[in-house]
């Protein structure tokens, strides 16, 4: 596990109140890069059909 990537997990729970604890870092981990993934997605998307 990247130190970042920890940081940025804690960050994220953080910004909606919550006290992430250890064991779940590694899911939270994963779901933010899922996520990440599907907003590139949508973004490539969304310039291929400017008139959506």
């Amino acid at each position: 596990m990247d130190e970042t990537d920890e940081q940025k997990a804690r960050a994220a729970a953080a910004t909606v109140g919550i006290d992430l604890p250890e064991a779940c870092v590694p899911g939270v981990i994963d779901n933010l890069a899922l996520l990440a993934a599907h907003a590139a997605l949508l973004d490539r998307f969304l310039a291929e059909h400017p008139d959506l």
